[in-house]
């Protein structure tokens, strides 16, 4: 049969105590639970049929992340047979309104209420990077012309995970990471870096090298799993 527990009265005109209020809690709360308590349910009498679904666990998705902030920057090549030179405008971010640094992707955030327990947390997505400039022999022994870009994941503005350097022209993304987390609301967010400017020169004037596009990504995904404690 349920277990019945002791009366009690609550006291409400001066400091409780913790084992007092809980004697004479458990009285209200057994009536709402239904008389129900781990106290006197058996092991494994609680399945899987038996839960609602999303009894124990929450799942949070933000999706179509992408760069913040990005510009239509201008690239320019050589025609192969003499004519005049090829461009096209790709969106990105380039030098003339990125001067190195960790940037926080505010617009694309993913905020909402977690319960006491675990967060398994991934983010998936792809960049493109202008690492044409770190080819050649003269520049592959100039470590400030290596050509990078890094990305990591932060839990209410602190990091919880980050990639290591993605040299790649293309290249995917793939972060995880379980931690624990409190009852409350809580931001995850994404934010990502690349190299400085390789070459000095031109960092004091917006110069046609300075607005060339450098670094860009995009479809991206956090996926958020909250396991209740």
């Amino acid at each position: 049969m349920a277990f019945k527990w002791t009366e009690g009265d609550h006291r409400s005109a001066n400091i409780l105590g913790v084992d007092e209020f809980n004697t004479s809690f458990n009285s209200t709360k057994g009536e709402i639970n239904g008389a129900l308590d781990r106290e006197n349910l058996p092991n494994a009498s609680v399945s899987n049929e038996e839960l609602s679904p999303k009894a124990l666990v929450k799942y949070a998705v933000r999706s179509g992340v992408k760069l913040q902030p990005e510009v239509a920057a201008r690239a320019d090549w050589l025609d192969s047979g003499g004519g005049d030179n090829h461009f096209a405008f790709f969106k990105s971010i380039n030098y003339n309104n990125y001067s190195g640094g960790w940037i926080s992707n505010d617009a694309q955030k993913l905020s909402t209420r977690f319960e006491e327990g675990m967060l398994h947390i991934e983010y998936n997505g792809w960049y493109w990077l202008r690492n044409h400039l770190a080819t050649g022999a003269t520049h592959r022994t100039s470590n400030h012309l290596q050509i990078w870009c890094q990305f990591e994941l932060a839990l209410d503005g602190n990091a919880i995970v980050v990639s290591g350097r993605h040299y790649q022209n293309v290249g995917q993304v793939h972060l995880v990471a379980d931690i624990p987390v409190s009852t409350g609301n809580h931001e995850i967010s994404l934010r990502w870096r690349c190299s400085p400017n390789p070459d000095h020169s031109i960092t004091l004037a917006p110069t046609a090298g300075a607005s060339r596009p450098i670094f860009y990504y995009d479809g991206g995904q956090i996926t958020v799993v909250n396991r209740y404690r």
